[in-house]
């Protein structure tokens, strides 16, 4: 009865752990998404220089690494290193708060297991409240389906995320490229954009031509040149 306990509490802690996995992935891929539209949206506002875009890439890659740790590694290691495992007794309270009718009973067994002098009588008692908590499956009070709770964080900057890549994909890409390449300089984005008019580009030598032109922006410019030759001349 001893080994049955011990096994069906490591069923326990082995389900309360991938339980641990699976809401602190759901976590971490809020965070890491969310950091990434700040950092993305930030870089496409101020264009900064070298500086600024070093830190936002070194600072971005040691917040992915402490999410990793925070909300996986640390729960993923338990389950190939049992001495990182919460304890027994930790293990019963747990299943007590779900199972009070059982909470002392099954807490008194991890106790009684846990005596060094073990003898018939004790072994008596034993299987006897090993049998009482029998039809207990201690591992299912692990609801995975309780995480479905996290999904609601993670939809708003996922589909921002989907929404920008496929309708505005140069505020995804652009701060992106420009953050990877730190070290790279940039010309910075004008704050305007021009656009032909003219259906028709085709000019005759010696004869006027008028281009038409629309400037689109925050800052329309008072003089527009056109370059004409390859030598620079305008």
């Amino acid at each position: 009865m001893k080994t049955d306990l011990s096994n069906r509490l490591k069923q326990y802690k082995r389900r309360y752990y991938l339980n641990l996995i699976l809401g602190g992935s759901i976590n971490a891929l809020t965070i890491v998404l969310s950091a990434y539209l700040f950092i993305n949206f930030l870089e496409y506002s101020i264009q900064s220089g070298q500086l600024i875009r070093s830190i936002l890439f070194f600072g971005y890659i040691l917040l992915c690494l402490y999410v990793f740790y925070k909300w996986l590694l640390i729960h993923i290691l338990p389950l190939f290193i049992p001495k990182k495992q919460i304890s027994d007794e930790k293990a019963a309270l747990n299943i007590g708060n779900v199972l009070p009718s059982i909470s002392d009973k099954l807490l008194n067994l991890v106790q009684l297991n846990k005596q060094a002098n073990y003898s018939v009588l004790l072994a008596a008692a034993i299987d006897q409240k090993s049998i009482q908590l029998s039809p207990y499956a201690f591992d299912t009070v692990i609801d995975f389906r309780k995480n479905v709770r996290y999904l609601k964080y993670l939809f708003i900057p996922f589909v921002v995320v989907l929404v920008f890549s496929v309708f505005f994909p140069s505020i995804i890409t652009e701060p992106t490229t420009r953050i990877m390449h730190f070290r790279q300089d940039y010309t910075p984005r004008m704050p305007f954009s021009i656009n032909v008019l003219n259906k028709n580009l085709i000019a005759f030598k010696n004869e006027d031509f008028e281009l038409e032109l629309e400037t689109v922006g925050n800052h329309i410019p008072e003089t527009v040149y056109i370059l004409i030759s390859t030598t620079g001349k305008y």
